[in-house]
């Protein structure tokens, strides 16, 4: 015959709950400060980013350094949880729990501020915005010396082209009379300018005057034929 398993009494099953609800609170731990984790690295990779192209005192920067400052504090969510969590352990315990697994998820716990932490459990700030400033300044210098090669590029090209643009004179000419303006052209100019604009000024106040005194004009204006012409006595 086979052997009758015995049913769990209520001390064991209250036991059993208890380990459940202390490993869901391990699991909610775990899972919130990996996300904090994540959107800490996301922030620090866009500092470096917007660092290579603004300055410290831009708005994007002085935001991104914010978000990271309150990420990097402790969370009163993550808090709550741990002290849920020691309260579970606590009870746990004092039940006579002594399941394995409950005590190797001891050391993946989440440890807050003024915990004592395992050597490389969880990320140093002080170290990981050190990284990030090296990181920043490695980017700056690369940049400084694009900008200084590119404005030697310049400056070899400036000095190649100085001699085909100028050319110095030894000894210096004195010059003799201005180049410009010359004073004999424009009296000419203004000659020619005001003999035209006087004989059109005559003729346009004989054309709106409308004296006739020559027979062509009769021919023109009035479109009648002359017939003979008579000369003044």
């Amino acid at each position: 015959m086979l052997p009758r398993h015995r049913a769990p009494t209520p001390a064991e099953q209250e036991l059993a709950q208890l380990k459940v609800m202390l490993l869901a609170k391990r699991r909610a731990l775990t899972d919130l400060e990996e996300l904090r984790r994540r959107r800490l690295a996301e922030l620090h990779t866009r500092l470096v980013e917007q660092q290579a192209t603004y300055g410290s005192a831009h708005p994007a920067i002085r935001d991104l350094e914010t978000s990271i400052g309150a990420l990097s504090k402790s969370s009163p969510q993550i808090a709550e949880l741990k002290r849920e969590e020691q309260a579970l352990l606590a009870e746990y315990r004092a039940r006579g729990g002594t399941d394995p697994e409950v005590e190797e998820g001891l050391g993946s716990s989440i440890y807050l501020p003024g915990d004592p932490m395992p050597a490389g459990e969880l990320l140093d700030p002080a170290l990981d915005y050190a990284q990030t400033q090296l990181r920043n300044s490695v980017l700056k210098y690369e940049d400084l010396m694009h900008r200084a090669d590119s404005a030697r590029i310049e400056l070899d090209t400036a000095r190649a082209a100085f001699k085909y643009r100028y050319s110095v004179v030894t000894p210096a000419q004195v010059p003799k009379a201005p180049v410009k303006p010359r004073v004999a052209v424009l009296l000419a100019a203004g000659f020619v300018a005001s003999a035209l604009f006087a004989l059109f000024a005559a003729i346009a106040a004989e054309v709106r005057a409308g004296r006739i005194h020559e027979a062509w004009q009769i021919r023109r204006q009035l479109k009648v034929p002359v017939l003979a012409e008579v000369e003044r006595p």
